[in-house]
């Protein structure tokens, strides 16, 4: 007997040598923050977890990505299942729409980042390169500059909101522009 297309578990659709007519569904289908019947907490996630999400999605391998599901959605298991198990009998078309729910926030929070957090260009820092060769390390010098304003370890601003860290470096952001446009109007 085989199976519809609308009841495909996520451990079948992985064991399949041809995914193909069903991952031409994955653009299609709304967003939704919902897996397992439970719901991501975006606003509860960390600078570091925001960070470990945006890496496992631009470079996905399908354990990495259960695991983050798994973290996500805060998917429990019990002492007769794991986690897993119960993850990978879910449709998925629900994992298709969680997907897209996950992609949009990292959208989201990329556009908001470029919008609030870029500089501007500086010429001498363009002809050395020096965004492209710094972009693997902005996370963790993000951290480094906010715990020396802190005092504390660079390891506790990783541990902080990720809501909170952006708005400390948005307002950081303003407050430099105030201040470069006051020194240009002196």
């Amino acid at each position: 007997m085989s199976k519809t297309i609308d009841n495909i578990s996520i451990e079948e659709y992985l064991l399949m040598e041809d995914t193909s007519k069903y991952d031409v569904f994955l653009h299609h289908m709304n967003p939704e923050n919902k897996l397992c019947g439970n719901r991501c907490n975006v606003n509860a996630l960390t600078f570091d977890e925001v960070q470990v999400m945006r890496a496992i999605f631009n470079e996905p391998k399908s354990d990495d990505l259960m695991e983050l599901y798994l973290m996500l959605f805060q998917i429990r298991g019990n002492r007769n299942e794991n986690p897993l198990s119960i993850l990978m009998r879910e449709s998925v078309f629900q994992l298709f729409k969680a997907t897209n729910f996950i992609r949009d926030y990292i959208e989201g929070i990329n556009k908001k980042e470029k919008e609030w957090l870029s500089g501007d260009e500086n010429q001498v820092l363009t002809m050395l390169n020096a965004s492209k060769r710094l972009a693997p390390f902005n996370h963790l010098l993000k951290k480094i500059e906010l715990a020396k304003m802190f005092g504390v370890t660079p390891d506790e601003i990783g541990r902080w909101k990720y809501l909170k860290v952006f708005n400390i470096l948005a307002g950081m952001g303003v407050q430099n522009d105030i201040q470069k446009e006051f020194n240009e109007i002196k």
